[in-house]
Protein backbone atom coordinates (compact mmCIF):
# COMPACT_ATOMS: atom_id res chain seq x y z
CA UNK A 1 0.00 0.00 0.00
CA UNK A 2 1.28 3.59 -0.89
CA UNK A 3 0.02 6.34 1.14
CA UNK A 4 -1.02 8.25 -1.64
CA UNK A 5 -2.80 6.15 -2.94
CA UNK A 6 -5.08 6.24 0.71
CA UNK A 7 -8.59 7.62 -0.03
CA UNK A 8 -9.87 7.81 3.34
CA UNK A 9 -9.26 7.18 7.04
CA UNK A 10 -10.44 3.55 7.37
CA UNK A 11 -7.72 2.90 4.58
CA UNK A 12 -4.89 4.32 6.57
CA UNK A 13 -6.19 2.06 9.62
CA UNK A 14 -6.18 -0.82 7.64
CA UNK A 15 -2.72 -0.02 6.31
CA UNK A 16 -1.20 -0.19 10.59
CA UNK A 17 -3.28 -2.98 10.72
CA UNK A 18 -1.13 -5.00 8.51
CA UNK A 19 1.78 -3.64 10.24
CA UNK A 20 1.03 -4.18 13.61
CA UNK A 21 2.62 -7.18 15.27
CA UNK A 22 -0.45 -9.78 15.72
CA UNK A 23 1.61 -11.77 18.68
CA UNK A 24 2.11 -7.92 20.87
CA UNK A 25 -1.77 -7.96 20.67
CA UNK A 26 -2.15 -11.62 21.43
CA UNK A 27 0.20 -11.20 24.71
CA UNK A 28 -0.96 -7.69 25.81
CA UNK A 29 -4.42 -7.96 25.77
CA UNK A 30 -5.28 -4.71 27.57
CA UNK A 31 -2.72 -2.71 24.47
CA UNK A 32 -5.47 -4.45 21.85
CA UNK A 33 -8.10 -3.05 23.50
CA UNK A 34 -6.19 0.55 23.79
CA UNK A 35 -5.62 0.15 20.09
CA UNK A 36 -8.95 -0.61 19.08
CA UNK A 37 -10.61 2.24 21.01
CA UNK A 38 -7.69 4.42 18.97
CA UNK A 39 -8.91 3.05 15.67
CA UNK A 40 -12.10 3.73 16.08
CA UNK A 41 -11.55 7.51 17.51
CA UNK A 42 -10.00 8.19 14.47
CA UNK A 43 -12.26 6.96 12.39
CA UNK A 44 -14.95 9.06 14.25
CA UNK A 45 -13.04 11.99 14.07
CA UNK A 46 -13.17 12.08 9.82
CA UNK A 47 -16.66 12.62 10.15
CA UNK A 48 -16.99 15.40 12.64
CA UNK A 49 -17.93 17.79 11.79
CA UNK A 50 -19.05 19.80 14.43
CA UNK A 51 -15.26 20.63 14.87
CA UNK A 52 -12.93 23.10 11.97
CA UNK A 53 -10.68 21.36 9.59
CA UNK A 54 -7.69 22.61 11.92
CA UNK A 55 -9.32 20.77 15.65
CA UNK A 56 -9.42 17.60 13.24
CA UNK A 57 -6.18 17.92 12.19
CA UNK A 58 -4.86 18.13 15.87
CA UNK A 59 -7.02 15.44 17.12
CA UNK A 60 -5.68 13.08 14.07
CA UNK A 61 -2.57 14.07 14.68
CA UNK A 62 -2.67 13.33 18.41
CA UNK A 63 -4.34 9.71 17.75
CA UNK A 64 -1.84 8.84 14.92
CA UNK A 65 1.05 9.73 17.13
CA UNK A 66 -0.34 6.90 19.76
CA UNK A 67 -0.74 4.76 16.66
CA UNK A 68 3.06 5.47 15.73
CA UNK A 69 4.31 4.71 19.21
CA UNK A 70 2.12 1.53 19.38
CA UNK A 71 3.32 0.43 16.21
CA UNK A 72 7.07 0.61 17.23
CA UNK A 73 6.17 -1.19 20.11
CA UNK A 74 4.49 -3.58 18.45
CA UNK A 75 7.61 -4.45 16.37
CA UNK A 76 10.25 -4.35 18.99
CA UNK A 77 11.80 -7.24 20.03
CA UNK A 78 9.71 -9.19 23.08
CA UNK A 79 12.66 -8.63 25.39
CA UNK A 80 13.48 -4.54 25.07
CA UNK A 81 9.78 -4.46 25.89
CA UNK A 82 10.04 -7.22 28.74
CA UNK A 83 13.14 -5.24 29.69
CA UNK A 84 11.06 -1.72 30.23
CA UNK A 85 9.58 -4.03 33.55
CA UNK A 86 5.93 -1.92 32.99
CA UNK A 87 2.40 -3.26 33.31
CA UNK A 88 0.08 -2.92 29.93
CA UNK A 89 -1.51 -0.28 31.99
CA UNK A 90 1.42 1.35 32.56
CA UNK A 91 2.54 1.37 28.54
CA UNK A 92 -0.73 2.56 28.17
CA UNK A 93 0.44 5.88 29.92
CA UNK A 94 3.80 6.64 28.75
CA UNK A 95 1.62 6.06 25.43
CA UNK A 96 -0.05 9.01 25.99
CA UNK A 97 2.57 10.50 28.01
CA UNK A 98 4.86 10.82 25.02
CA UNK A 99 2.42 11.18 22.11
CA UNK A 100 2.74 14.79 23.21
CA UNK A 101 5.91 15.05 21.81
CA UNK A 102 5.87 13.06 19.00
CA UNK A 103 6.20 14.98 16.13
CA UNK A 104 8.56 17.55 17.60
CA UNK A 105 11.04 14.86 18.27
CA UNK A 106 10.53 13.05 14.83
CA UNK A 107 11.83 16.40 13.85
CA UNK A 108 14.95 16.06 15.43
CA UNK A 109 13.75 18.40 18.27
CA UNK A 110 14.09 17.78 22.25
CA UNK A 111 11.10 17.88 24.20
CA UNK A 112 12.31 20.94 26.08
CA UNK A 113 12.43 22.64 22.65
CA UNK A 114 9.77 24.79 21.07
CA UNK A 115 7.22 23.40 19.23
CA UNK A 116 8.27 24.37 15.56
CA UNK A 117 5.16 26.41 13.78
CA UNK A 118 4.50 23.50 11.55
CA UNK A 119 0.88 22.01 10.67
CA UNK A 120 2.12 18.61 11.49
CA UNK A 121 3.23 19.73 15.02
CA UNK A 122 -0.58 20.96 15.40
CA UNK A 123 -0.82 17.68 18.64
CA UNK A 124 1.84 18.65 20.86
CA UNK A 125 2.25 20.24 23.57
CA UNK A 126 4.55 21.63 25.86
Amino acid sequence: MNLNDIKDIQEYVRGIDKKMCPHFLATHPRVADYYDMLKSEICMIEHQKTYSFIERMRLLLNLDAKLQILLGLSTAQEEIIDSFGVSEEELIQIIESDCRTYYRESLGKRTIDDVPWSLICLSDQI
